[in-house]
């Protein structure tokens, strides 16, 4: 199950409790990734450290449009953040969500 939410300036998609990617308000993608994989994706084409701040976030990279510019692309991206969201779960570093 998924869903849509704006966030984080942009348009964020929750899968299974978790954030996988974002289409985001400065332009390419924020995916999630296993903070394991971070260093190999980084070494790929258009992809960047997501930088916050003066942070640089662990578990999110950015994805120029060059990266998936066809649907093959976007899916491979798209996938990455999905398995990410994944592994936290079954690691158990999902936040359980807010009491109402």
């Amino acid at each position: 199950m998924w869903f849509e939410k704006k966030m984080m300036g942009g348009l964020c998609f929750i899968v299974k409790g978790g954030m996988c990617c974002s289409v985001s308000g400065r332009g390419g993608l924020l995916v999630r990734i296993d903070p394991e994989n971070q260093e190999q994706l980084l070494r790929e084409p258009y992809v960047q450290p997501m930088e916050m701040g003066a942070r640089t976030m662990k578990g999110f990279v950015r994805v120029a449009p060059d990266a998936y510019r066809t649907q093959a692309l976007l899916r491979k991206w798209v996938m990455v953040g999905v398995e990410a969201v994944e592994a936290r779960a079954a690691k158990g570093k999902m936040r359980k969500p807010a009491k109402s």
